[in-house]
This record gives C-alpha cells, sequence and structure tokens, in this order.
C-alpha cells in the first residue's frame, strides 16, 4: 500500500487561498489531484471551516480582477451560483459561474470571438489552397473574394479576358466559364466545315438527280455556290447542304409553286415559335419582340422568353420579378434565333416542382448578369455571321435539317 502524501505548508497555503477565494473542494481537489475528503481533511488542520463556506463579495470581486479578464458587476453568490461579469476584453455582460471565472475561463462572447476566429482562419486556408488549385489549373482566377466551395463569386478566364459569376466546385472541375463554352462552339464548327469541304464533292456525285456543280469554290455550308438543274437546265446560287439533302434550285421551287397553286412553307406547328420557321420567315406572328427574364416560382430557376406584350404575359403566366432590361428585336425572326440558340447551348431540365408550370420549357440557372453576357454575345455572332450562318453553329441542326 503506498505511503500517503505529505503536504507541504505551501501547497497548504495555497488550498487555503484557493478556498477563500471561492473554490470549492470538488474544484481544490481536481487541482491538486487527490480526493475530497484530503482537502477537507487540510482545511481541518489549518482551523478553516469547510462545513460552511462564506466568501465575502469583494474577496472573489478582488480574486477575479486579478486574473485580467472580466469584473464582478453583479452580487456574489456562492461558486456554484452564477453571477454578472463584464468582459474587459469585448465590453460586454454575461452571466458565469464564478468558479469557470478562477479557472480562467471566459464569458459568453469570449467564446464566440474564438469560434469566429478559427472559422476566419481556416476560411484562409481553404481560400489559399484554392487559390493554389486554380493556379495549377490555369484557366480562371478568382477576383472576388472567396466565401465558401457553394457560392458563385466573380472570376477572371485566363485564356478570353472574360469575367463571371461561378462556384468553386464548378471553376475546380476545368471547364472555364461561358466564354470558355464559346469557344467550344468554334472549334467544333471549324472541324465540321474542314470535314464538310473534304467530303462535299464525294457526296456531290452521287446527288446527280436534281444539280450538278457548274461554278464557284466550295468555301462553307453557308456560302452559296452555282448548280446546274438537270430538270429544267438553269443555273441557279444555292447552299451546299441544300443540294447535298436533295433539295431543288430556284427553278424547281418555281414550278412547284405553280402545281400547288401557293408558296411553299411550313405545313404544320404553326403556332410555335422556332428556328426553320423564323429562318423561312414564315413564322405566325411578326413584328418587334422582346426577351425578357423573370423569377420563377422556385428560387434559383429564372424565366427567360420572348414577347410583344412582355408585361401581360409575365401577369398571366405568374411570372416573379423581373431581372434585367428587355431586349428589344425590330423583328422577331432574330428574337426566336437568339432564344432558341440559347436554349439549345444552355437550356436546362425543369425541376419536378415547376413541370406543371406553364413557363418551365424555358428556365435557366445563370445569374441575370452572365444570362446578359451570353445574349449580347449572341446578337454580336447574329450580326456577323446572318441567320442561316448563326443558326448552324448555335441552333439546334434539326431544325435546319428542317428548313
Amino acid at each position: 500500500m503506498p505511503a500517503p502524501r505529505k503536504w507541504l505548508d505551501v501547497e497548504k497555503n495555497c488550498i487555503s487561498v484557493d478556498y477563500r477565494q471561492g473554490l470549492g473542494l470538488k474544484e481544490i481537489a481536481k487541482k491538486n489531484k487527490t480526493s475530497y475528503h484530503t482537502i477537507k481533511k487540510i482545511l481541518n488542520e489549518l482551523n478553516i471551516d469547510s462545513s460552511r463556506k462564506k466568501i465575502p463579495h469583494y474577496a472573489h470581486a478582488e480574486a477575479a480582477a486579478k486574473l485580467g479578464k472580466v469584473v464582478l458587476q453583479g452580487l456574489y453568490k456562492g461558486a456554484a451560483t452564477k453571477t454578472i461579469y463584464r468582459c474587459l476584453a469585448h465590453y460586454q455582460i454575461h452571466e458565469s459561474l464564478p468558479s469557470n471565472i478562477l479557472n480562467g475561463h471566459g464569458l459568453k462572447c469570449c467564446h464566440l470571438a474564438t469560434t469566429k476566429a478559427r472559422a476566419e482562419s481556416q476560411r484562409l486556408n481553404t481560400k489559399r489552397e484554392y487559390d493554389g488549385k486554380l493556379k495549377s489549373i490555369g484557366r480562371l482566377q478568382r477576383d472576388e473574394e472567396y466565401i465558401d466551395d457553394s457560392t458563385p463569386i466573380w472570376h477572371k478566364c485566363l485564356r478570353h479576358g472574360k469575367r463571371a459569376r461561378t462556384t468553386p466546385n464548378h471553376a475546380l472541375k476545368g471547364r472555364g466559364i461561358y466564354c470558355c463554352q464559346f469557344e467550344g462552339f468554334r472549334s467544333d464548327a471549324q472541324k465540321r466545315n474542314k470535314n464538310a469541304a473534304n467530303s462535299f464533292r464525294a457526296r456531290l456525285r452521287e446527288k446527280t438527280d436534281r444539280g450538278l456543280w457548274h461554278s464557284g469554290d466550295y468555301i462553307d455550308s453557308r456560302t452559296k455556290i452555282n448548280f446546274f438543274c438537270i430538270n429544267h437546265e438553269e443555273v441557279h446560287p444555292a447552299l451546299p447542304n441544300d443540294v447535298l439533302g436533295g433539295k431543288g434550285l430556284k427553278c424547281c421551287k418555281r414550278e412547284a409553286v405553280r402545281k400547288v397553286g401557293r408558296q411553299t412553307g411550313p405545313l404544320n406547328s404553326a403556332s410555335f415559335d422556332n428556328v426553320w420557321r423564323a429562318l423561312l420567315g414564315v413564322l405566325e406572328r411578326t413584328g418587334p419582340a422582346e426577351l425578357y427574364l423573370y423569377a420563377s416560382p422556385q428560387h434559383g430557376y429564372f424565366k427567360y422568353g420572348i414577347s410583344k406584350r412582355r408585361k401581360a404575359r409575365a401577369q398571366q403566366g405568374g411570372y416573379g420579378e423581373q431581372l434585367m432590361e428587355p431586349r428589344f428585336y425590330p423583328m422577331r425572326d432574330d428574337a426566336v434565333l437568339v432564344e432558341q440558340a440559347f436554349k439549345f447551348g444552355w437550356g436546362i431540365e425543369p425541376p419536378d416542382c415547376l413541370k406543371s408550370w406553364p413557363g418551365c420549357t424555358e428556365l435557366t440557372c445563370l445569374h441575370p448578369n452572365e444570362f446578359i453576357d451570353i445574349v449580347m454575345e449572341l446578337e454580336q455572332f447574329l450580326l456577323d455571321e446572318g441567320r442561316w450562318g448563326f443558326a448552324e453553329k448555335y441552333c439546334d441542326p434539326r431544325q435546319l435539317l428542317r428548313a
């Protein structure tokens, strides 16, 4: 059996001081790594009544003030009864146990400040790691303060110099932003044109029932060249894809008009705005139109579309807040092409909660600023390429086949 511990006078005096300052017997025993009864025995040896503990208010106030963290503001009623203290670091008043104060613990404000400092330190470390990953990918650069991995912030494209909002999670996938998508469109278009140029003459030899190549070099599918019509022995310019698709020349259409007795055009789905009707100039509704963007009933989803009476459409459809100044088009054909190009390139499936909503077919999750940037880019491409060239690059190819 181990020999009992011998207590020095200095240790006994420290126990006495702790007890007079308001520390409980259990706290003193834990501090000195001994038992509750041993502390009580030592106090009895020092002629200190451990059964009736009454620490003066001023004694506890002095003991708390010596620690330099708080000042006693309330009335001291014992070590196990909460009272009010004022924090010297944050100038706030909170309740706390006197025993916790004497053990060096702070108030509620101190714990909150420590938690915030720890969270901020973690955020800064995450930001540094994120910037390092972006640098290793080499496509984007953070252009706004980092918040978290799922909150969209501004990024700058290092290849094209454009700015857009995207989430860090998406940026780390290495796909870039909307300008990089346009670059992909251009690259795909160049590959298609090159393949078309190599196969044009070979495929044209198989299409000898309607027309033969007469003059002009093949540049791309948007550039007309002259063809000789076998049936009518006339030469007319036409698009290469039209001839390869089996369509007749101008003289063939003129003969068909005489037979049918009316202008050729679409025969069904007259009530819908689509690409092939816009290209042929046979939309049911004509005149000016506006492209709009409104909030939908579901947070994070936005409704876009075109209309001649935008406000009435928004009221009837139950749209939310208007999110951008409408884009005006003098001709509805151009508005349809821009809208359908956006839908083909950036359209999304509606969530389950919006599938029964009338405007569920034209939804986007893009930020309004990013939506406007893409629309303006499409408008510029439409101006540069023309309607047919624009549709071939950015619209559904099935619509061109129909046209």
